[in-house]
């Protein structure tokens, strides 16, 4: 059951990552060359060999990346691809991020949210300038407000598959997140609560929303991760379930 529900991680993973990239095939290897400034990277997305095909398999993965003038790098869910680690250490490649991966079923899911607060999504066509500088609030982000290009493109990309909640406490601004639906399975991501609005159950509430929201659509699976210890004991309180660690790795410097 674990293993089916981390196949369909990464295959929604790689759905969305096309979304904004060149998706080539290399090996059992897809590679997604980002058209944006954000990172491209490689994924395994069939079988692998022996460690003696694998070399072969990397080697021409990173001279499709050398080809591309851009950083090797690979992601993949530890539990599915035991075997990755090391051929990838082999191939010098280092470790740059392990981030925990929580999951939950409708079965599982045991929301929880408080009387007084209230939680709803941005409307099509409203502006998420308010909404995403509340997120930047509770990230404790430093600068300047986001700027209209940024806005504009959060607002066209709310208008795909993304979506971004907004949760009010007593009647004042709290928190913020987002959830992604791809078919069944949704990743929940930037979970914000204001740092004046914490311990209130802001952030339980939200993720309760965005999961509840999924299930009730039809959904059956929502996903996110966290190396934040305290979104980890949230997200087990709402029956999430340790999945193990999505990985990152890179060349060396």
């Amino acid at each position: 059951m674990l293993r089916a529900a981390l196949e369909r991680v990464e295959e929604y993973a790689r759905s969305v990552a096309a979304l904004g990239a060149d998706r080539v095939p290399v090996g059992p290897f897809d590679v997604f060359f980002s058209r944006t400034d954000a990172p491209s990277y490689a994924v395994p997305a069939r079988p692998t060999g022996g460690q003696e095909a694998l070399r072969t398999d990397l080697a021409a993965l990173a001279e499709a990346f050398r080809a591309r003038a851009v950083p090797f790098r690979v992601e993949l869910t530890l539990l599915l691809w035991p075997e990755l680690p090391p051929a990838l250490a082999a191939a010098g490649l280092i470790q740059a991020e392990d981030s925990p991966l929580f999951i939950v079923t409708p079965a599982a899911f045991r929301p929880r949210a408080a009387s007084d607060l209230q939680v709803r999504w941005v409307a099509p066509g409203e502006s998420p300038a308010f909404a995403l500088s509340v997120v930047r609030q509770g990230f404790e982000l430093r600068g300047p407000p986001p700027a209209p290009e940024e806005i504009a493109e959060l607002r066209a990309t709310l208008d795909g598959p993304l979506r971004l909640a907004i949760a009010d406490l007593e009647g004042l601004p709290a928190g913020a997140g987002f959830s992604a639906p791809t078919g069944p399975t949704t990743e929940l991501s930037a979970l914000a609560t204001l740092p004046q609005r914490r311990r209130r159950g802001v952030a339980a509430g939200l993720a309760s929303f965005l999961v509840a929201e999924h299930f009730a659509r039809g959904g059956d699976l929502a996903w996110g991760v966290t190396e934040d210890p305290r979104a980890a004991a949230l997200l087990y309180g709402l029956g999430f379930s340790d999945a193990g660690l999505r990985v990152g790795w890179t060349e060396s410097p």
